[in-house]
This record gives C-alpha cells, sequence and structure tokens, in this order.
C-alpha cells in the first residue's frame, strides 16, 4: 500500500478490491476443488481493517468503500 500511496501522483485515484468476510468464503473450501479454504496467502477483511491499513501506511484521507457480497471495492484520492 505504500507504494501504491508513493507512485500514484497528486490528485490521482486509487482502486482495489479484496475479499470481505462474507460467510459464503467458509463455505468455499466445501464447493471447490481446486481453492482450498487454508491456503496461506487468502485473507478476508472487513471495511474497518481497510480502512486501518491506509491509516498506517500513512493516508489521512477518505476511504470510499463498497462490499459487493464477495468482494470489498474501495478507491481513494490522492
Amino acid at each position: 500500500l505504500q507504494e501504491m500511496l508513493r507512485v500514484c501522483r497528486p490528485g490521482g485515484w486509487l482502486v482495489g478490491s479484496v475479499p470481505s468476510t462474507n460467510s459464503i468464503w467458509k463455505m468455499r473450501q466445501h464447493l471447490s476443488m481446486t481453492c482450498a479454504g487454508n491456503e496461506p496467502f487468502h485473507r478476508n477483511f472487513t471495511r474497518n481493517e481497510i480502512t486501518d491499513l491506509w491509516h498506517r501506511v500513512g493516508y489521512d484521507g477518505q476511504i470510499h468503500g463498497i462490499c459487493f457480497g464477495l468482494n470489498w471495492l474501495w478507491t481513494i484520492q490522492k
């Protein structure tokens, strides 16, 4: 996040998506043969966790987030 913020031009936008804490994610180990539910790289986020991560890297502006069921879509403007 720190590098994304660094390379973004003033006035530019950052847009991202991360998995939400929707309970359907917990069922994925039963629904998918190719995506085990316990892989080490998968992480689910709450809105507060996304906000906290950006604040920790020094962003002090507004973070817009909307949850589309399984994923959070967030945007920030530098």
